[in-house]
């Protein structure tokens, strides 16, 4: 089954769960750098560009981002749910054939 490219193991997923996590947690510290250097902006440039610039970063902060950060969380989370059902399939696989022997 192993060379199935139908199959995952549940150690595989898993793992592949945790770096979408991880991916998560980097997009969301990278989020608050980009917010940090967009404020900073306004400190030094104050017109009528920099005001639609800092609009338009916040419509995109307020609706946008926070989608997608949900989006790639929800998707790491699935993948873990679907890893820990695949590892008690398996578990409960080897029981059934403990039990038989």
């Amino acid at each position: 089954m192993a060379n199935d490219k139908n199959y995952v193991s549940p150690s595989l997923l898993q793992q592949k769960s945790q770096e979408v996590m991880q991916v998560h947690e980097e997009l969301s510290a990278s989020l608050e750098r980009l917010t940090a250097i967009v404020n900073s902006l306004e400190e030094v440039w104050s017109d009528d560009a920099q005001a639609l610039m800092s609009e338009k970063y916040a419509q995109l902060r307020q609706h946008t981002l926070p989608n997608f950060l949900q989006l790639v969380e929800n998707y790491g989370q699935i993948m873990r749910r679907r890893a820990e059902s695949a590892m008690q399939d398996v578990n409960a696989n080897k029981r059934t054939i403990e039990n038989f022997l």
